[in-house]
């Protein structure tokens, strides 16, 4: 935080498909700092956790190369809560939500269990939490008929279910909102799947004053009137506070 009050100045990296909702949530955040953002767009989601290689090791303690070299302050991508990413960076909290079986509206009879997905094919964004929920569920429940992985960006993936070339996809219930809303209307929530997990954004473990300053700015964002809330109604086609009541609807599978 010393840093950022001398620069007057928070390095804000973005990335993944919803980059511009974490853009504009970015940009509140620096307001409540009454700091500039300097947004910075990296090329994939998995930079978040490479290493001075260019590489993700899920076993390694190192801070990613970004945040450890000041690259980046922040990740405002709405992490999901996993060991292995707590094993190098902090992750503040902000919400609860599930992962969520997306299909296209003609096939969503055909989805209503878990089993239902063994043998079939699934397109997911490589060494996200959807990734390793699917090799674990390999592995186990749907081990003698496992699902068939193909690794494409978020975009790619649902377009993939669109026209007929995966048959599922998933992706965090947040999310789920805005592709099924606003951008293919064509897909549909199928049936939610794991638990519910902590969501949030990510900082260097070290900067425990930045840290606090998240915490206390997540605090006002319960307010109906919150700016993440109207971010959230326009990027996410649901207020967040609504997005929490909607969570709490759900029975994961």
């Amino acid at each position: 935080m010393d840093e950022i009050e001398a620069t007057r100045e928070v390095r804000i990296c973005v990335a993944g498909s919803s980059h511009q909702l974490y853009r504009a949530m970015g940009k509140e955040f620096a307001r409540f700092l009454d700091v500039k953002p300097v947004i910075i767009k990296l090329h994939s989601w998995d930079q978040q956790f490479h290493n001075a290689a260019g590489k993700t090791v899920k076993k390694s303690i190192s801070p990613p190369a970004l945040l450890a070299n000041g690259t980046c302050d922040l990740y405002p991508n709405n992490l999901v809560v996993k060991p292995w990413r707590l094993q190098k960076l902090a992750i503040v909290p902000l919400y609860n939500s599930w992962m969520t079986v997306i299909t296209h509206k003609s096939r969503k009879k055909q989805f209503n269990k878990l089993a239902d997905l063994g043998g079939k094919r699934v397109s997911i964004m490589k060494n996200t939490s959807y990734h390793s929920w699917l090799e674990t569920t390999n592995q186990t429940a749907l081990k003698n008929n496992p699902v068939q992985i193909i690794f494409a960006d978020t975009d790619a993936s649902m377009q993939a279910v669109n026209n007929g070339t995966v048959d599922f996809t998933l992706i965090g219930a947040d999310g789920a909102f805005n592709w099924t809303r606003q951008k293919v209307p064509d897909l549909e929530i199928a049936f939610p799947v794991g638990q519910t997990s902590l969501i949030g954004w990510a900082t260097h473990q070290e900067h425990i004053e930045l840290q606090a300053a998240l915490h206390g700015f997540f605090i006002r964002q319960h307010k109906p009137d919150s700016a993440l809330n109207r971010i959230w109604m326009e990027h996410v086609g649901i207020s967040l506070n609504e997005f929490n009541e909607f969570i709490g609807t759900f029975t994961y599978l």
